[in-house]
């Protein structure tokens, strides 16, 4: 009880001391308003910068072609408008001749291009940069840097949100990896204040191979939750279940996510 009554008041003074930083500051117009920063999808990029740390899972079950990857975030964001992106992905559990190790580390950066607080919209666009740290031969990366330029999209109608993200891959060794369009677009509903509300959504994300004439695609299901009262660390769980290949398999998904611009961990239990 003790506890609870430290926490409240000192919850309370570190959301105000962060309001009156945005509205005494000079170039406040510059900073997307908080209310564009959308919750985030398992797949759908996102247009608002942003400064987390975020830990994801994707499971495939299934016997013979059970696998397991773990990815780790780092987002920061530089100024109102700029934020850069590192990810280490790694491969924990292996099917068939792929290895377990470290994948290809991918950098990227964004920029918020346009945003209008009252139509609820944002627009970001970006590069990423994947570099071949991954065995090829274990099946962990490419063999060769991939650029990737993208444009995300947010958008608000009431508790509905929508968001997308379109991007291309461009191998600088076309005859190592191919080029990919990739694009995903997912719809989301709060049920409930957003700092605490269940948030379910379904998403369709998908990848057309130019040298292939080849579109794979699935759909994903899944629900997001903040754990703690302030509701900068978060949990989503989905399934992801492919349409084309049919002969693919569903995988689980998932991520833990700490979004450490609103403040340490520990804070707003």
């Amino acid at each position: 009880m003790l506890a609870y009554v430290w926490i409240l008041p000192s919850l309370t003074s570190f959301r105000s001391s962060w309001i009156g930083s945005r509205t005494f500051c000079p170039r406040a117009d510059a900073y997307p308003p908080g209310d564009l920063n959308l919750r985030r999808l398992l797949v759908t990029g996102k247009a608002f910068p942003e400064e987390e740390v975020v830990l994801s899972v994707a499971h495939r079950p299934h016997g013979a072609t059970r696998e397991t990857e773990l990815a780790a975030t780092y987002e920061k964001r530089v100024g109102p408008r700029f934020q850069y992106e590192l990810t280490v992905p790694l491969r924990v559990q292996a099917s068939g001749s792929e290895g377990r190790g470290l994948a290809d580390f991918e950098v990227e950066a964004k920029q918020v291009l346009y945003f209008d607080l009252r139509r609820v919209e944002i627009l970001s666009g970006g590069l990423g940069v994947v570099i071949p740290t991954g065995s090829e031969s274990k099946g962990l990366g490419a063999g060769t840097v991939v650029f990737s330029p993208f444009l995300a999209y947010g958008k608000g109608i009431g508790r509905t949100l929508l968001q997308g993200k379109v991007e291309a891959r461009l191998p600088a060794d076309s005859a190592r990896a191919d080029r990919e369009i990739e694009y995903a677009v997912g719809l989301s509903r709060a049920l409930g204040p957003r700092t605490i509300a269940w948030t379910p959504a379904v998403e369709l994300a998908g990848t057309w191979n130019t040298r292939l004439r080849r579109h794979d695609y699935s759909v994903i299901v899944e629900a997001s939750k903040p754990l703690n009262k302030l509701g900068h660390v978060i949990a989503a769980l989905g399934v992801a279940v492919p349409i084309r290949p049919r002969e693919d398999r569903w995988r689980i998904q998932a991520y833990l996510l700490w979004d450490f611009g609103d403040g340490p961990f520990w804070l707003g239990w």
